[in-house]
């Protein structure tokens, strides 16, 4: 009666013999079993379980430099297929539970990026890599002193630019407010 065992014709005979039986593949993430039943005696056949495969939707997204939670869906070809979602960069949060079986979804919070620099990283999910790619923080610069007076003959002056980033650029101009 089990649909995935074909028994080759005939299926029939008198005295010794052999039954030959073809079985389909079995594309379920389960285990099966069947018997053929031979003048009530019962042969087993057991057949091992597909393999489980997984999807993911998308396969990336962006972050902005202030971070924040994402998402994404895990697909997998069975309700028994268990997988896990780690990541190692240590900006990247996955929520509780990390893992699941059959398909669901993957929350994760990124934290801010105070580098001027952006940052790319990866959360696997049973061999599939969703990327998430962070921008960088914007550059922002401070001046010391702030000021400064000069005396009326003239001369040279120094003041100090700190920048948040090596790869932050700036230009020094003037504004003359007097004439």
């Amino acid at each position: 009666t089990a649909p995935w065992i074909t028994i080759a014709a005939p299926a029939g005979s008198t005295g010794s013999g052999a039954v030959n039986y073809t079985v389909a593949a079995n594309a379920d993430t389960n285990a099966r079993s069947a018997t053929i039943d031979v003048a009530g005696q019962l042969f087993t056949v057991n057949q091992a379980a597909a393999a489980c495969t997984f999807s993911i939707v998308p396969a990336s997204a962006p972050a902005t430099a202030a971070g924040g939670p994402g998402s994404f869906n895990v697909t997998a070809n069975g309700a028994n297929c268990a997988w896990t979602a780690t990541t190692t960069a240590p900006w990247i949060t996955i929520a509780a539970p990390a893992g699941s079986t059959g398909s669901g979804a993957v929350n994760y919070t990124v934290a801010a990026n105070a580098d001027t620099n952006p940052r790319s990283a990866t959360i696997d999910v049973a061999g599939q890599l969703f990327t998430v790619n962070q921008a960088a923080a914007a550059c922002t610069f401070s001046l010391a002193p702030a000021s400064a007076s000069a005396t009326a003959a003239g001369g040279p002056g120094t003041f100090n630019v700190t920048a948040n980033g090596t790869n932050c650029s700036w230009t020094a101009t003037t504004a003359d407010s007097a004439p």
